[in-house]
C-alpha cells in the first residue's frame, strides 16, 4: 500500500481471530501495529448500526486483504493518525468503515522484528 501522499510503500499483515483482529504495518525501517479486542470490533460495528455477525465480518476483512472480495466493494487507506507516532489504515466497506490506530512499536521490539523479518 502507498503511503500518505504518496510518500513511500508500506507493507502490512492482518490476522483474525474468531473474535479479535490484528494490523502489522512496515515501511521496513519502523513498525506499527494495533489489536482490536472484541469489544473494539462491537464498539466501531455499533457506530455504523452494522448487524453482520462478527464472524462473517472479520472473513470480510480476510477476504479483502487477500483480495478475494470484489475490488469494488472495499479500500485500504493509510493515513497519519498522530505525526510521527501513529499510523491510521482504513478499511473501507461499502457499508462502513474499520479503522486500525497502530502505533510505533518499542525500540527493543524492532531490533527483534529486523532480525525476523
Amino acid at each position: 500500500i502507498v503511503g500518505p501522499a504518496g510518500e513511500r510503500c508500506y507493507y502490512f499483515s492482518l490476522r483474525c481471530g474468531t473474535d479479535t483482529a490484528s494490523v502489522r504495518i512496515t515501511d521496513l525501517c519502523d513498525w506499527w501495529s494495533c489489536d482490536l479486542d472484541l469489544q473494539a470490533l462491537e464498539d466501531q460495528k455499533r457506530s455504523y448500526a452494522d448487524e453482520t455477525p462478527l464472524d462473517r465480518l472479520l472473513q470480510t476483512f480476510v477476504d479483502c486483504f487477500e483480495e478475494t472480495a470484489a475490488s469494488d466493494a472495499y479500500r485500504f487507506e493509510l493515513a497519519p493518525a498522530e505525526p510521527g507516532h501513529s499510523l491510521l489504515l482504513c478499511l473501507e466497506l461499502t457499508e462502513m468503515r474499520m479503522e486500525f490506530r497502530c502505533v510505533r512499536t518499542a525500540e527493543a521490539e524492532r531490533a527483534i522484528r529486523v532480525r525476523d523479518e
